[in-house]
């Protein structure tokens, strides 16, 4: 059987190889990800503690798969290739997809700056470090996962500020949220626009329109999220679920998910998993027919986390934290 070489150790990438050893332990397979640990990023963003956290040369041991730490630059699906940063040209006869998502870029002056991080590259060190320290924090929350980390980072008692452009992802429950918000203590910017991030090095600033600037020691960002696969020489079509215009080239997860773009519905990881790892498994390992209909359907996280964010307004309330005096709803409707 043909060496199956998995890019990404993320729940997909993990699930997927851990179904294939179960149906064929003997299947060579080997797995790449730029980081050495894995750690639950949606524990992160809701400040579970601990965060849950996974060695991943311990784990690719235990399920007897070749782990390369590297980071990944480009592939080539005519050549069969893939190019990296820190390590040589590698050859691969069938390569899996299992990159998730990242956040989408925002064109914004001082984005560069140091103190400015997308929600899909928190580095758990770099985090912790930072909230030891940061005591003013600005969150730019385009869809329900960052207004859930606003209110998570409210509740270990940071001051919190919440700039949305578009708010309509709230949808019906729009202004009991921002009711609830700017009665917890979180400044909430409704419909503004950042129009610069201030400062040197470090963000020290934002302004935002119309017209305010307001200090903040970190910004964090939740732009929305796409598929992070343009990793390409030539763009890749999704076709049939799991397949692309290239017979080597299949993928799995978010990777797949044609919803991420509707932040109103998709918040984080939103896809059965598990049901695709089953599904794709078994094609890899014995040719079985793709039974979609065992897939289940995209997962619609949004009650949860709405019910998730009143429950931990609640917690703020009953913990006695200090509910600093908040400035006006700024409404540009």
């Amino acid at each position: 059987m043909n060496v199956i070489t998995v890019i990404g150790a993320g729940r997909a990438g993990r699930q997927l190889v851990e179904k294939i050893k179960k149906i064929d332990p003997a299947v060579p397979i080997t797995i790449i990800d730029k980081n050495t640990v894995w750690v639950d990023n949606e524990s992160l963003f809701k400040m579970s503690t601990p965060a849950v956290r996974l060695e991943l040369s311990d784990w690719a041991e235990k399920n007897n798969v070749t782990f390369i730490n590297a980071f990944l630059d480009r592939i080539s699906a005519r050549r069969k290739k893939l190019y990296f940063k820190d390590r040589d040209v590698m050859d691969f006869e069938k390569v899996i997809l299992a990159t998730g998502i990242k956040s989408k870029k925002l064109d914004i002056k001082g984005m560069h700056r140091e103190m400015v991080c997308y929600l899909t590259d928190i580095e758990m060190s770099d985090f912790k470090n930072t909230m030891r320290v940061a005591v003013e924090i600005t969150v730019i929350a385009e869809t329900l996962v960052g207004l859930f980390f606003a209110v998570a980072l409210k509740e270990k008692g940071k001051d919190v500020t919440v700039v949305m452009s578009d708010s309509s992802f709230l949808g019906a429950e729009h202004d009991e949220l921002i009711s609830l918000l700017n009665g917890h203590g979180i400044t909430v910017y409704d419909n503004a626009k950042i129009s610069e991030i201030i400062g040197e090095r470090y963000a020290r600033a934002v302004k935002i329109e119309p017209l305010k600037v307001f200090s903040t020691d970190i910004i964090f960002v939740d732009s929305g999220f796409c598929a992070n696969n343009e990793f390409f020489d030539d763009p890749i079509m999704l076709k049939d679920k799991f397949f692309t215009q290239y017979p080597a080239v299949l993928a799995v997860g978010n990777t797949v998910n044609d919803e991420l773009m509707d932040n109103s519905k998709i918040t984080y990881d939103g896809v059965d998993i598990n049901g695709q790892a089953d599904v794709l498994s078994a094609y890899l390992v014995t040719g079985e027919k793709l039974l979609l209909d065992r897939i289940g359907q995209n997962v619609d996280n949004r009650t949860l986390y709405i019910n998730g964010i009143k429950e931990k307004l609640d917690n703020i309330k009953n913990s006695g934290i200090e509910l600093p005096k908040v400035d006006s709803l700024q409404d540009n409707n």
